[in-house]
């Protein structure tokens, strides 16, 4: 898949999700309000 120049991912957000299922879709909805549209988001979830 080819992606538009200007949507090419330049930040990575690594966002640690231990026990966060309360927090998790608060946290997302936050990242996609920027206005800023280079990015990605890396959930890292332990198993929690």
């Amino acid at each position: 898949m080819t992606v538009p120049d200007r949507v090419r991912v330049q930040v990575s957000v690594v966002i640690p999700a231990h026990n966060a299922a309360a927090t998790l879709a608060e946290t997302l909805e936050s990242l996609h309000a920027q206005t800023f549209q280079g990015w990605e988001a890396i959930i890292v979830d332990d198993g929690s």
